[in-house]
Parts: structure tokens; C-alpha cells; sequence
């Protein structure tokens, strides 16, 4: 099977394409994560040019396929969007200010 990848700009070199890794692998860690062997070894794919993020994406997708979910909100093949439920303010109850009486100052 042969795969043509595409590059974008930014990532057109083997230089570049490691250096979108090791930020990639930087958020990854600094979120306490970490990089899979198998991601790894996509990442060092990646970097010589074999393949690109797309393929990465499908083949993650593929190994690591989304699991059933007890979140009511969630719809299978829509977006993880949660938007904030209204909650009604409760009525604040403020000290009556005289207002026709000299300020101190």
C-alpha cells in the first residue's frame, strides 16, 4: 500500500515535523500524559516523512477506538459541545441607602 502524505507549510521538513512533535509532546507531558510506543513510533514515522497528521489521527482513531459514555449529554456523532445550564440568581437583599442625607467627605 502506498501512502502520499500531505504537508502544510509548517511542516514541509524533517526539522519542522520535530519540532511540532516536541511541542506536541511538551502539552502532552505538562498535562501529566505521555506518549504511547505506538504513538511514538507514528511520531517518529511522522518526522521521517512517511506519513502525516491525518494518518496519525485515523490510525489513533483505529487503536484506540471511543469508548460507551454514562454521559447524558453526549450524542453519538456529535461534537462534545457542554454548554452552561441557566441557573436563576437569587435576589440579593441590599441595605436601603438614604439618599438625601450629607456624605461624610
Amino acid at each position: 500500500m502506498s501512502y502520499t502524505p500531505q504537508f502544510s507549510e509548517d511542516e514541509r521538513t524533517p526539522q519542522q515535523r520535530r519540532e511540532a512533535v516536541k511541542w506536541a509532546v511538551g502539552v502532552s507531558m505538562s498535562q501529566g500524559g505521555s506518549a504511547s510506543p505506538e504513538l511514538a513510533a507514528l511520531y517518529q514515522r511522522y518526522i521521517a516523512g512517511e506519513i502525516d497528521l491525518a494518518f496519525i489521527r485515523a490510525e489513533l482513531t483505529r487503536l484506540y477506538p471511543q469508548q460507551p459514555t454514562a454521559d447524558p449529554r453526549y450524542q453519538a456523532g456529535q461534537p462534545d459541545r457542554y454548554y452552561p445550564v441557566p441557573v436563576e440568581a437569587v435576589p440579593q437583599q441590599y441595605e436601603q441607602i438614604d439618599m438625601e442625607q450629607p456624605w461624610i467627605g
